[in-house]
């Protein structure tokens, strides 16, 4: 079996890389194609808002500290018995 040194892999992966998002850009766009010829009404849909952080402050406000019980436990008492 041929051995591949590093740098052949690193060009291998990198245009294999480079294919991948070609093609996701490509699915992307096919998929924009179809979604205005079969709904126009959603032609400038986007589900993320233009400014995603002016969201921030509100997903900041929900966010809350977890409240734990104040008890001890005897680590020992749990011990396995085989």
């Amino acid at each position: 079996m041929a051995r591949i040194n590093r740098r052949d892999f690193i060009k291998g992966a990198s245009a294999c890389g480079h294919r991948i998002v070609r093609w996701s850009v490509d699915v992307a766009r096919l998929a924009s194609a179809l979604t205005r010829a079969v709904r126009p009404d959603l032609a400038g849909y986007s589900p993320f808002p233009a400014d995603a952080w002016s969201d921030l402050p509100a997903i900041l406000a929900r966010i809350k500290p977890p409240v734990f019980p104040d008890r001890i436990f005897e680590i020992t008492r749990f011990r396995r018995r085989w």
